[in-house]
């Protein structure tokens, strides 16, 4: 389960999205909205991974959570974070 509320979304995006004119859900498909890249890491390692990676200059944050679904794939909860 990805967190929206962990991000903001990058302008570029809902600028893209309305000359495109797609919904949030297709931009989100066709798009990274921000992320780069995800890693899964075990709960009692996010803490370390987090400073690893913050301390190379890779911005890093816990967007989510790893939980069992029947779904072939992530789910997405909560609207983006503002200003």
């Amino acid at each position: 389960m990805l967190d929206r509320a962990t991000w903001e979304l990058p302008p570029i995006f809902a600028t893209l999205s309305q000359i495109a004119g797609l919904p949030q859900a297709e931009m989100e498909k066709t798009w990274n909205v921000g992320v780069g890249m995800v890693a899964a890491v075990d709960a009692a390692s996010l803490t370390e991974s987090l400073e690893v990676l913050n301390g190379l200059g890779i911005t890093s944050w816990a967007a989510g959570t790893v939980r069992r679904s029947r779904e072939a794939r992530a789910s997405l909860v909560n609207n983006y974070r503002t200003h």
